[in-house]
């Protein structure tokens, strides 16, 4: 289950880890702002290796050094999953162990 708030500690079971490249490298780039919108580098493979089986319901988008525990300086994103009517749209959310999970296209849209 989703946290009420990006604040809280996640809960749950850790399904997969998104690296670039699925390298363990944690330095997810995104491209400048425009349009109302910012992109992942699209030239960048995130992916990671399934570390859990599971269905995926929930993601959070964190800074490398987060405290893993209720925060309220932690900068942090979350958004549902889902394979359709989501904020991370996925063709199938049932995960493997050892399956590798890759996000093609990553949009943040912003509004005021």
């Amino acid at each position: 289950t989703q946290p009420s708030s990006a604040d809280e500690a996640p809960t749950g079971t850790k399904l997969v880890e998104i690296t670039v490249n699925g390298s363990g490298d944690f330095n997810l780039q995104f491209e400048d702002a425009g349009d109302g919108s910012i992109n992942k580098v699209a030239s960048d493979n995130w992916s990671g290796t399934a570390i859990a089986d599971g269905t995926a319901g929930w993601f959070r988008l964190i800074a490398v050094g987060d405290s893993g525990v209720y925060s309220t300086s932690d900068p942090r994103i979350d958004g549902s999953v889902g394979t359709a009517n989501a904020e991370l749209i996925m063709a199938d959310t049932n995960i493997t162990t050892g399956s590798v999970q890759t996000i093609s296209v990553f949009k943040l849209n912003c509004v005021t």
